[in-house]
């Protein structure tokens, strides 16, 4: 049987001289890849044709580099696909990270392509209306990088309620 190890969110803060420790609670319930991406516009289109050939041998939710040799091989499957993942609609989407010449990312669960910008925006909690520039890849790096807007949020609040005692 699989062990699963609980994460614990800590945030530390100094006051005055003193250091204060305190665990955000969680505010609600997860958020599916399904229901994030529900009436979003896609956007443009675009991938690696290893990608999605990748695609028709991967199960939602399934990471690429989990395919057997043969597949990989035949396909041209190589280390900077580590995160190339099959979303599942039913579940949380994982982190969007940044990529490396456009290798690896987040694959549609029904339709063999890659997300496009709008809809990683939309799982990073950025507004439909953000506006960003440049090459598509670019794009993505930016969302990989960035700190989700709803995240800072809620530390924030966390912050403002525990350590500053503010309502």
């Amino acid at each position: 049987m699989k062990t699963l190890k609980r994460k614990t969110n800590v945030l530390r803060a100094r006051i005055g001289g003193d250091v204060v420790d305190f665990f955000p609670k969680p505010n609600g319930k997860l958020i599916t890849v399904g229901e994030a991406l529900k009436n979003v516009t896609p956007g443009k289109i675009y991938g690696s044709s290893n990608c999605l050939n990748l695609w028709k041998h991967m199960k939602n939710g399934q990471n690429a580099s989990t395919l057997s040799m043969e597949i990989k091989k035949k396909y041209g499957y190589n280390s900077l696909m580590f995160s190339l993942i099959r979303l599942d609609p039913k579940k949380p989407a994982p982190t969007i990270i940044k990529i490396s010449a456009g290798a690896a990312g987040h694959l549609h669960w029904k339709e063999p392509r890659r997300l496009t910008i709008p809809e990683l925006q939309r799982l990073c909690s950025f507004p439909d209306d953000w506006k960003m520039n440049g090459k598509e890849v670019e794009k993505q790096n930016r969302l990989g990088n960035a700190i989700m807007p709803k995240l800072m949020q809620a530390i924030a609040e966390n912050i403002k309620k525990e350590i500053l005692k503010y309502d």
